[in-house]
């Protein structure tokens, strides 16, 4: 599980590189204030379900109750470290990827 997480948590910093670079940045492409709200109206409409249901593919409560079939003490703990994970990982894509993309919504929104 911590591979995952940790390979998670690098795929986001990447991707939040790439969506600043690409649309928060602007591209090379010149749009007027309508067609740029548009796209990152729905980028943030795609990866928004994305962004959620990665922690709970990742390392799920099946998964985990399946590993340690007789273990119920490193099973809670497991699941405890399951959800911390997933809440700090919740937390980073908030932080690197909504947050500048709903900053750059509402400063577009705020020039029409």
């Amino acid at each position: 599980m911590r591979f995952a997480y940790e390979s998670m948590f690098c795929l986001l910093v990447l991707a939040s590189l790439i969506i600043y670079k690409v649309f928060i940045l602007g591209s090379t492409i010149s749009l007027s204030n309508i067609a740029k709200y548009q796209e990152l109206w729905d980028l943030l409409k795609f990866i928004t379900p994305i962004l959620i249901g990665i922690p709970i593919l990742t390392g799920g409560t099946g998964f985990i109750t399946a590993f340690y079939q007789n273990e119920p003490e490193v099973i809670k703990y497991q699941l405890y470290r399951h959800i911390l994970m997933a809440v700090y990982f919740e937390i980073g894509a908030f932080a690197f990827i909504f947050l500048p993309i709903i900053k750059k919504i509402i400063e577009i929104r705020l020039k029409l």
